[in-house]
């Protein structure tokens, strides 16, 4: 995807033609946004797993610790997913990117983990940065499309929120149904008929348009019970395996945050992701039961 983007192909690795963000990144995905949700999601558990490689031996129990040169190829594979990342231009994902490192540094410093982490943090990101300033040829694009966010001018989007919510109050309780956004819409959109919307561009407003406030209050219950349960059975692992486990949660709140202001739940990629490293967080609480 960079090298398509980079030599400034109109196909993304000969699979699809990039029908949108042509001045962004896109990887195999037609949309930036997407794209850099998937790259975000993956960014922490990656972290923390490229962190356990350099790992004193015999701190974790085989087979579960990665050796140094996993570590390494982790290494490499995290700055290209967060070059990659900042070359999308994708602004929630690249703030949600921030996000999610300034909670893993937090919790390397009240969790006590390895140095390295903390070291590796600025590392990745001065190089983002640097690759954006000086090789990014949509640079000036990103400029723009940033400025236009900090100063609310993104009004499409905006005022896709603001009709949703008119739809909210003629549907409070239990919404219009799931999958009829795009059917309802339509009836209250005060964009340009020309622009035709099949979602909310927010994970949650659409949740809440579709389910009413008793269905979004259900799944938000669910993921805050989810978010208790997973830190409660956080604080018994040993610090390595704790490690891995912060990594894999703080994957899922970044996701979460960046469905603010996108749909990435209704991306099957996306989605099927985030339930596996939801599993896998899971299984990783689960082992230490088994090894007790």
């Amino acid at each position: 995807g960079l090298w398509e983007y980079l030599r400034g192909g109109e196909h993304i690795l000969f699979f699809v033609r990039r029908s949108a963000a042509p001045d962004g990144a896109a990887g195999t995905f037609v949309n930036r946004d997407h794209f850099a949700n998937y790259l975000v999601l993956f960014f922490p558990v990656l972290l923390s797993w490229a962190i356990l490689g350099f790992t004193k031996p015999g701190a974790i129990k085989k087979p579960h610790q990665p050796s140094s040169g996993q570590g390494v190829l982790l290494s490499i594979l995290l700055t290209g997913l967060v070059v990659a990342a900042a070359a999308s231009h994708s602004r929630m994902a690249i703030a949600s990117g921030i996000l999610s490192a300034l909670i893993m540094g937090a919790c390397s410093v009240s969790l006590k983990f390895p140095k390295k982490m903390l070291l590796f943090l600025p590392i990745l990101f001065v190089l983002a940065a640097a690759f954006v300033y000086f090789l990014d040829p949509g640079f000036s694009s990103f400029q723009t499309r940033l400025t236009s966010l900090l100063s609310a001018k993104d009004t499409k989007r905006f005022r896709v929120w603001r009709d949703s919510f008119a739809i909210v109050r003629d549907f409070p309780w239990f919404g219009t149904g799931l999958e009829t956004f795009q059917l309802i819409f339509e009836k209250y959109s005060s964009v340009p008929i020309t622009k035709r919307f099949t979602h909310a561009h927010s994970d949650w407003m659409e949740l809440l348009v579709e389910t009413g406030v008793i269905g979004f209050l259900l799944v938000a219950a669910a993921a805050v019970w989810f978010f208790l349960y997973y830190t409660s059975r956080l604080r018994k692992l040993e610090p390595p395996m704790q490690m891995l486990s912060v990594g894999i949660l703080v994957s899922l709140i970044a996701f979460t945050v960046h469905s603010l202001a996108e749909f990435n739940f209704h991306i099957p990629a996306n989605a099927c992701s985030f339930t596996i490293l939801a599993g896998m967080g899971i299984r990783v609480l689960k082992l230490k039961g088994r090894e007790n």
